[in-house]
């Protein structure tokens, strides 16, 4: 009977280990299972600030796209109000002696095959 209690003794220790040693399992299952979602949580806001950055510097290309383009459209408004002023001003100067070709406006002149052209504006 002696045996049977030390028996039930070692049984018994070793119960209280293998609960000992399940409870510890679980708790650093749990811990482990934290610190995964917690990295998964910051590779997420990683990725969503990297997202959020690659759009702006998108937006601020497009941005920088447009505003060139507008550039061209004011250069290129200009040079054509600059154009249809020298026009006006040939055609003023010639008092109406200019007759339209294909090309815009030739002067007529006493000599033939002769023609002059009001300067260009500025190629764009």
């Amino acid at each position: 009977s002696g045996q049977a209690c030390a028996t039930q003794g070692i049984l018994e220790d070793h119960q209280r280990e293998v609960h000992s040693l399940r409870e510890a399992l679980r708790k650093k299952e749990e811990e482990m299972r934290v610190a995964n979602l917690e990295l998964l949580r910051q590779r997420d806001d990683d990725y969503q600030a990297k997202i959020s950055l690659e759009k702006q510097r998108e937006k601020d290309r497009s941005i920088g796209l447009l505003k060139k383009k507008e550039q061209e459209v004011q250069i290129k408004d200009q040079q054509l109000k600059a154009a249809k002023q020298r026009i006006q001003e040939l055609e003023a100067a010639g008092g109406g002696c200019h007759v339209p070709t294909a090309g815009g406006f030739a002067s007529q002149s006493t000599s033939p095959g002769s023609t002059s052209r009001g300067s260009s504006a500025t190629a764009l």
